[in-house]
């Protein structure tokens, strides 16, 4: 059997529930923390880092959809042909690499400000982190993977 006759593994079968779920449960997280950013549970620099991460989750899990099962398909063939040329391929894969690294940046930002709050309580790094918005972590979250995956 040449490399070309190899099957791709059919793994997406067993994802498209799991994924559509946790589609749902994140909106229903961004909902809940919405609602209750004004409390002072909610009002931390891990919560709006959930936001930015939910963001990236759900993006990569959409784009996942549209590049990957139409390959498998053969009535899908058409829409994959039809992408030749452009460049939302490109795109894509661009996105997935922003996706990987920002998602990887999120979890590093969230630990370290875990360990700002537990050592460092009254750095003033520490209370700057407490009053960026949403907007601002989401837009600092998504520069550096941006850049580097641009590159």
């Amino acid at each position: 059997q040449s490399e070309m006759d190899l099957e791709r593994p059919q793994l997406y079968y067993f994802l498209p529930p799991f994924t559509i779920v946790s589609l749902f449960l994140y909106i229903q997280i961004l909902i809940e923390i919405f609602r209750k950013r004004r409390l002072v549970v909610y009002d931390s620099f891990f919560y709006r880092m959930i936001c930015s991460q939910s963001l990236y989750d759900m993006s990569y899990v959409i784009m996942y959809f549209v590049m990957e099962i139409p390959q498998d398909w053969p009535s899908m063939y058409s829409f994959l042909v039809g992408m030749n040329g452009i460049v939302l391929p490109q795109l894509v894969y661009a996105h997935v690499y922003l996706c990987l690294f920002a998602q990887t940046l999120g979890v590093t930002m969230m630990s370290l400000s875990r360990l700002l709050l537990v050592c460092h309580p009254t750095h003033k790094i520490t209370k700057a982190l407490k009053y960026l918005c949403v907007q601002e972590v989401i837009i600092y979250h998504f520069v550096l993977p941006a850049i580097y995956a641009w590159w």
